[in-house]
């Protein structure tokens, strides 16, 4: 859990070697960083809803409000990015 923004900086580096390499060979109507992004939302949330499953009252309460922090700062990057794009935004599952 501690390890969620470099989760989330790891896919600002592929969007940027995608958007200076290889955007130019996809057509723009694929949206093919949005689906990238929707992908990588997807298995992060279930990566982060296993962890919080198996961490269950032994987390550190600071590490996950950190956590939940970072991922509402990536949320709105992606809002700002994809502003008409609908994504799949991630929820920690954490109860």
């Amino acid at each position: 859990m501690d390890a969620v923004s470099r989760r989330f900086a790891w896919l600002k580096r592929i969007l940027k070697v995608y958007d200076d390499e290889h955007a130019c060979l996809f057509p723009t109507y694929w949206c093919t960083a949005e689906y990238l992004c929707e992908k990588f939302c997807l298995v992060t949330q279930d990566q982060l809803a296993e962890i919080c499953k198996k961490e269950d009252s032994s987390m550190d309460v600071k590490i996950l409000i950190q956590a939940i922090q970072t991922t509402i700062e990536f949320e709105e990057k992606l809002e700002k990015r994809f502003p008409t794009r609908v994504i799949i935004y991630l929820s920690l599952g954490c109860s």
